[in-house]
């Protein structure tokens, strides 16, 4: 994909397997999961990325749901920040900015 004005360049993989193959030959810089995906949820996809590769290990993950019952949700400790939908795209893109300038990446 091209960087759009900002410079960003967003990947979007419409289920794990997707993802994975993105992530063969990429490094992201953040992860934004949902945390239920069928197949496999947020948190195994997570928990799988970080095991399998050390840079990706330190690449932080942003989790999305549209369950309330548990929120935030108890099974995705891995995730630096969570958002219920609909999504609040300027709290999103002000945590997202945080996350990456974080100086612990």
């Amino acid at each position: 994909t091209t960087p759009d004005a900002s410079g960003v360049r967003a990947l979007a993989a419409s289920n794990t397997t997707h993802a994975r193959g993105y992530l063969l030959t990429a490094t992201p810089d953040l992860i934004v999961c949902d945390l239920a995906m069928p197949r496999e949820d947020g948190p195994s996809f997570i928990h799988s990325v970080r095991a399998s590769n050390e840079a990706l290990g330190r690449v932080p993950a942003v989790a999305v749901t549209a369950f309330y019952e548990d929120y935030p949700p108890r099974s995705a400790a891995e995730f630096a920040a969570y958002f219920q939908k609909p999504v609040d795209i300027d709290s999103l893109t002000r945590t997202i900015a945080s996350l990456l300038a974080s100086p612990e990446r």
